[in-house]
């Protein structure tokens, strides 16, 4: 059976649905993304998390739901089926109820205006010439809010030394440089995990006619 086959709306309500009630993404969320990579094992290790990945949510009038990503190459913006099937749905979603309808769309607006930059594989977080996945969530909800509301850490790359060593090559590794994770998004205050892969995968209740699907989902 090919998930792929189900379409949108399906997938939509497979992956994003938590104690038994879909859930309706709305613009302004975010999606953590767990990378089965090299690099996503790296990010895991330095983070001590499972999340290596992050983006904005952004829904349109008609209803069509885009991921917005800085990542290699460049930021992008994507429709959220292809992060889906990407990812295998090992995703989660993060939403922060005090975000204004006003701030939202400036963050939005900030986000749109960075798709095209080049992906920053040296993590400077004050350097967004170019941009790597948490800082373009870092700057966004800046940019909207006018408060630092993900505030920055010093980065800690000994968790897997190996990999970050061959990451940067020649260049310095930014150890205990001020940055920010991917996993960051959950110390916002009032920042609530709506959906988590492991803990809420499908809803019985709404779609009975998926067993087995999740099955090939999360294998």
């Amino acid at each position: 059976m090919n998930p792929h086959n189900y379409g949108m709306p399906l997938l939509l309500c497979l992956i994003l649905c938590s104690l038994g009630h879909a859930l309706e993404i709305q613009s302004g969320d975010v999606i953590l993304e767990r990378v089965r990579t090299s690099f996503g094992a790296g990010v895991e290790g330095a983070t001590g998390t499972e999340w290596a990945h992050v983006g904005f949510v952004e829904k349109d009038q008609n209803g069509e739901i885009r991921f917005l990503e800085a990542t290699i190459p460049r930021a992008q913006k994507i429709p959220l089926q292809k992060l889906v099937k990407r990812s295998k749905g090992r995703l989660a979603l993060v939403r922060i109820p005090s975000l204004t309808k006003k701030e939202i769309q400036s963050v939005l607006q900030y986000a749109n205006q960075q798709m095209g930059k080049p992906y920053d594989r040296l993590f400077r977080l004050h350097e967004q010439e170019s941009l790597y996945c948490s800082e373009l969530i870092w700057a966004g909800l800046e940019a909207g809010t006018d408060t630092e509301r993900m505030p920055a850490t010093p980065m800690d790359f000994s968790g897997a030394w190996d990999y970050w060593t061959k990451w940067f090559g020649n260049e310095p590794i930014p150890q205990g440089e001020p940055g920010v994770a991917p996993s960051d998004i959950l110390n916002v205050p009032g920042a609530v995990m709506l959906h988590h892969y492991r803990e809420n995968p499908t809803s019985d209740l709404l779609i009975p006619e998926a067993s087995g699907l999740f099955e090939e989902l999360y294998q």
